[in-house]
This record gives structure tokens, sequence and C-alpha cells, in this order.
């Protein structure tokens, strides 16, 4: 039985609020007439040529960090993925950067059933990131660190941090990563529900250099949709301080020009600090082996082979171990489309002290799509495969899809909006740790940013989410029910100077 001790401390949404639309209220004043330049646009990094900056459109609001991959058409089995903006010139900076925000949730405890009323959150964060090149070896480092009081809950502060780290070094026909992706958050990352939804996120973080994953530093695996190389929280209630950490190692060998293999391994693990619910921590080790051929000059085939084990310390025995093969096809149009697919057989093999082991076959696979239009950007990534199971069954499959897209709305004006749906189900009956067998997580929201003058910036969003399993769980001793549902609107301010050049 799920048990958490429910807090009823309901206080008014701080004045932090009032202030926040005062200032963006201000900074709506300064707005630059239309097809004027913005001073903005100073802070673009620099391209090869000024014809390739008046082709390219603007940034959609903030610095543009773009820098030079290790290739425009990766191997479709590997980490790094194309990137769909335009190339810059690789330099060597620093950038810091700090949000502010406050937001107004409906049911900040995670309650089933009835909402218990609105609360509200402030939140206070830092950011700091570091690119840096020298030969051979490209170096990069994100960082996030900042608090959030929640006022429905207690006024107790709770961290928030997240940190990216990358060490690359290059040769003529190849390349090796580490890569690493920790997070210390009170919430579940599907969604972004410990920033005040995923439109926040997207507005106070992404623009900086940061976001889920932190990027393109550790490529996703932060992140909800990282797979076996990821520790993503699918399902989440209330506030459970998290630590997750995936760290990654690898290889990229070319054999010859149209050929190349991908070698890649990890170690991942969830941990609940404070283990008032009884959530089960995990500890996962992932490997895959991949050869790649290009076939054309857009396409590309990989045949992959992949292993994933999962075990869960606080019950002792009980593991997960999944071997999976994948036939994968890329389509890639540079600076516009980035199409991968891949599907296979996967064999799981669950044991238990209690009930035994237990062996299935069954099919796993993944979508992702990137598109890039003049003024808007698509992301679309479905994703059937096995994991930790969120801390709420010993191991689950999952099949989880998400849809996002961002719009250049004037040079100082940016839309965006998100959707997520994840659906979990506990790898056999031996797995369940709570009395349901299955959950489902939905999530939708939007959001709008706005330059404010050189140095700042403000946006406003708004998110629903939803929370179900398929069996009555309990939150405390007074609180049980099947389904949460949450309304989490955001307002928020940033400050981004000008990054210091390091060459």
């Amino acid at each position: 039985m799920l048990c958490l001790k429910r807090r009823t401390t309901n206080t008014p949404v701080s004045w932090t609020l009032v202030f926040l639309c005062l200032s963006l209220g201000i900074g709506w004043a300064q707005d630059s007439t239309p097809g004027q330049p913005d001073s903005v646009s100073a802070q673009k990094v620099e391209t090869p040529s000024d014809q390739q900056t008046q082709n390219a459109p603007a940034p959609a609001f903030g610095i543009d960090t773009t820098v030079a991959t290790s290739g425009e058409n990766p191997p479709v089995s590997g980490l790094d993925q194309p990137s769909l903006e335009p190339e810059g010139i690789a330099r060597n900076f620093l950038s810091v950067g700090a949000v502010v925000s406050q937001s107004a949730d409906s049911n900040i405890a995670g309650s089933l059933g009835s909402s218990p009323g609105v609360g509200g959150d402030t939140r206070a964060m830092g950011n700091l990131t570091l690119h840096r090149i020298k030969g051979r070896f490209q170096t990069d480092l994100q960082y996030l660190g900042g608090v959030v009081v929640y006022e429905g809950v207690s006024r107790d502060p709770n961290q928030l941090q997240e940190a990216g780290f990358a060490q690359r070094a290059t040769w003529r026909t190849g390349q090796v990563v580490i890569r690493d992706a920790f997070t210390y958050l009170p919430e579940g990352n599907f969604g972004a529900g410990s920033y005040g939804g995923s439109g926040a996120l997207q507005s106070g973080l992404a623009g900086m250099g940061v976001g889920a994953g932190t990027g393109g530093i550790t490529q996703g695996l932060a992140s909800s949709a990282g797979g076996i190389f990821g520790a993503g929280q699918l399902a989440s209630l209330g506030q459970e301080p998290r630590i997750t950490n995936s760290a990654v190692v690898d290889l990229v060998q070319s054999v010859s020009p149209r050929s190349s293999f991908t070698l890649a391994g990890s170690y991942g693990l969830v941990h609940f600090t404070n283990d008032t619910t009884g959530l089960v921590d995990s500890n996962q080790a992932s490997g895959q082996a991949a050869y790649d051929r290009t076939i054309s000059r857009s396409d590309q085939v990989a045949l992959a082979y992949a292993v994933q084990e999962i075990r869960f310390p606080q019950n002792s025995g009980s593991s997960s171990l999944t071997q999976s093969v994948h036939f994968i096809y890329g389509h890639r149009v540079s600076g516009r489309m980035d199409f991968v697919i891949g599907a296979g057989p996967q064999v799981t093999r669950v044991e238990n002290p209690l009930y035994g082991s237990n062996t299935h076959v069954s099919a796993s696979g993944n979508l992702r799509l990137h598109y890039r239009f003049t003024r808007t950007s698509m992301q679309l990534e479905y994703r059937h495969f096995n994991n930790n199971g969120s801390g709420y069954f010993l191991g689950a499959s999952s099949d989880l899809a998400t849809l996002s897209a961002s719009r250049a709305l004037s040079r100082v004006w940016e839309g965006r909006t998100d959707i997520g749906f994840a659906y979990s189900k506990g790898l056999g009956q031996n797995s369940n740790v709570t009395p349901a067998t299955s959950n489902q997580h939905f999530f939708a929201g939007a959001a709008v940013h706005r330059h404010i003058g050189r140095y700042y910036r403000g946006f406003i969003s708004y998110q629903y989410s939803r929370v179900s399993f398929n069996n009555t769980v309990c939150v405390g001793t007074d609180n049980c029910g099947k389904t949460s549902n949450r309304q989490v609107g955001a307002i928020g301010l940033e400050w981004y100077p000008r990054p210091i050049r390091l060459d």
C-alpha cells in the first residue's frame, strides 16, 4: 500500500506574482517596431559568412549557442543527433543566467480524488554553461541549481539540481564521448512537473541552454525518453525528492566511408531520498553494439543489439534482464529533418525471490521525427521499452509519446506547446509494489515568452496533467483514489548577460 504523510497547510500565492506582472508589463512598452533590428540579435554567435547569417532565421529567443557537432549526419544508432539549426563557428565560452517564477497550482500535494484547492510555488534558479574546445578535445558542462517553495504544502525550501557533462575526444575516423546527467528534484521529470509545467521549463531554462536532459550535451540521458540509457520517472505524485544519475561511455569508429561501428555502455540509478511513500530505488546497467551503413546521401540503416539489467536494492534478489535486437532506419535532410525509426524483438527475464522467475518475448521500438520549418520547429517521439518502473513497479514495460512545437511569432515573441503521454505496466505479478498493476501520465501545456530589453525576457505558461492508476492507491491515511488531476499556471522573468568568450 502506497503511503505518504499528507500536509494540509494552505497559504495564499506569493505577492511575487504581482511584482513579475509589473516587470513584464513595463518590458512590453519597450517593444521594437516590426522589421527593425532587435538589440538581442547582437548576442548571436558569429556564423561563417554574412550570407549565411542573412539567410538563417533569427533565434526565437535568447542566446544562440549552437556549435559545430561531430558531423552533420552521425550514425543513427549513436547518441549524437544532427542539429537542425544553422551551424556556427565553434567558440569557447562561459555563460550564466537566472530565472525566477511564481506558479499557481491546483494540486500541489498530488492528492488523489478531489482537488484540495489552489496553492502556489515560488522558484529561483541559476544556470552555468561552459563550452571549450582544445585540439581534438571538447568539453561541455551545464549546471542548474536553485530552490522551490511549495506554499500549499510547506514553507521549507526544496532543492533543484540538474547537471550535464560531456567530454569528447575525436580522431580522423571516430570519437569517444563520456557523458553524465545528474538530477536532484522534488518530483518526477516527465512533463517537467518539478518546474511548474513543461511550458515553464522550456521557457525558463531552454533559452539558457539547459532544459530537460541538458539538451545537446547529454542527449536526453536525464529525460524520460532516454530509453535504456536513461533514468526517467514517468509518473509522480506529490513531493518525493529523488536523485537520478546516468553515466555513459560511447564510441563511434568508421571502418569505411560508408560503414561504422558504435559501442555504448552505461550505469544509472534512482534513489528516493526521503522514502516516505514506499517507492523503490533502482540501479541499471546497459550496453549496446551496432553496425551502421550509409546507403545514400540522406539514408542510413543499422543493426543493433542491446542488453539492459535493472536491480532493486530494497528488494534483494529482484531484477529484470532484457535483451533486444533492433533494425534501424534513418532519413536525414541537413538543417531540415531528422527521422529515425527502429524496431525488433526483445526477451525479458524477471527474477523475484518470492515468486520465482518468468521469461517472455515481446517487441520494442522507437520513432523520432524532428522537422524545422522557416519559423517553426516540431519534435515527435515514441518509444516502447522496458524501464525501472518509476518507483511503483519492480520494472515496467512502457509506451511513451511526446509532441512539442515552437514558433517564432516575431523577433521578440515566441510560442511553444508540449503534449506527452506515458503508459506503464508492471513486468508480471511479481513486479507490483502497489495495489495497481499499471499507471498513466498525460500532460499538455503551452507557453509564450517575450524579450524585455537586451538582457531580460519574461514568460507565461499553463499546463494540465493527469496521473491515474488502474487500482486504488492511498496517499496518507485519508487520501485514496485512482486519479490525480493538476493544473499549473506560471509567470517568470529571466536574466541572461552576454556570454564570456574564453579564446
